[in-house]
């Protein structure tokens, strides 16, 4: 018995060296690279999705799992302090990889190869610890999964919220693919596509700001008095979105979602009809938006949190929206 129990640790001490070895691989990766190595495109749709960076959650990792190695390798026997730790550890380990396996199977709909890497280190160290350890680990997780499929994530009232945060309509001759503009009141990117917006009269425009308006002027808008720039805010949050300017193209059940003044710039181009862009071509430079081909690819919006370190007026349009 004591003999099973010294191999049942040997084998549960080189699992956590190896896992140690992982995480501390991926730890250099995302200090040299800036983003951890990721094995499928799950790890990066389920890293958008958290709020914590990888960085600190692969730290708590390192952590978690050396405390597991040291106060293994310090037990004696089955019934120590420190082995019932060890196996209170592990349950605590389980419980929170069932959530994370939950939320990736529930919500995100797709599942990151990393975390199913140590999901499986979590079972393998379980079974190790006995039998009898394995299946209060299976019920943890069982219960923690049943739970979360019980559970409805959607908001009743996300379909709602794009209503909610409408500022300002801009009616046009062409009904469709809706347009649906979300823009920061400090924001130059903001102010070009807005710009470019007046000179685009056929398209049908409704603005959504994530802060307040003072002063609103554009051909032909009509304000709706009420808007909530909290309802926009979650919006942008839900979908991991952090910069400003942002733009929804709703085309039947299509909803394209564009974010950055070149690519917004590059879509408005071919929404608006050939007239429009004859037109654009002819107007003097200082009175259009910034050409596409000259918008940097790194600075091309502004943070949702925060305004542009520069305010921005735009020369020779009266009728640009002033805030």
């Amino acid at each position: 018995m004591l003999q099973n129990k010294r191999r049942s640790n040997t084998v549960s001490l080189s699992i956590l060296g190896l896992t140690s070895l992982l995480i501390l691989t991926q730890i250099g990766i995302i200090l040299y690279a800036g983003n951890p190595l990721c094995l499928n495109e799950g790890c990066e749709i389920v890293e958008q999705l958290t709020l914590i960076p990888p960085l600190y959650i692969n730290i708590a990792g390192i952590i978690y799992i050396q405390m597991l190695f040291w106060i293994l390798r310090s037990s004696r026997k089955t019934g120590d302090p420190s082995y019932r730790l060890y196996q209170l550890l592990l349950l605590a380990g389980m419980a929170a990889e069932a959530v994370l396996i939950s939320f990736q199977y529930l919500i995100a709909d797709t599942f990151c190869s990393y975390c199913l890497i140590i999901f499986g280190t979590i079972v393998l160290l379980n079974l190790s610890a006995g039998i009898q350890q394995f299946f209060k680990a299976g019920v943890l997780f069982c219960t923690i999964l049943i739970t979360f499929s019980s559970l409805q994530f959607k908001q009743p009232s996300a379909a709602g919220s794009l209503t909610e945060g409408v500022f300002a309509r801009r009616p046009g001759a062409q009904v469709t693919p809706q347009l649906q503009l979300f823009f920061s009141a400090h924001c130059e990117h903001c102010e070009n596509i807005i710009a470019q917006l007046n000179s685009m009269p056929s398209l049908s425009v409704t603005f959504h700001p994530i802060d307040t308006i003072t002063r609103f002027t554009l051909n032909r808008a009509e304000q709706t008095g009420e808007y909530s720039t909290a309802a926009n805010r979650q919006i942008l949050t839900t979908l991991g979105i952090k910069e400003v300017p942002v733009l929804f193209v709703q085309e039947e059940e299509t909803v394209l979602v564009i974010h950055g003044e070149r690519k917004i710039h590059e879509k408005l181009l071919q929404l608006s009809n050939p007239v429009e862009k004859e037109e654009a071509a002819l107007e003097p430079a200082a009175d259009e938006p910034e050409d596409a081909s000259t918008v940097s690819a790194v600075d091309d919006g502004c943070s949702v949190e925060g305004p542009c370190e520069e305010e921005f007026q735009i020369p020779g349009l009266e009728n640009s929206p002033a805030y």
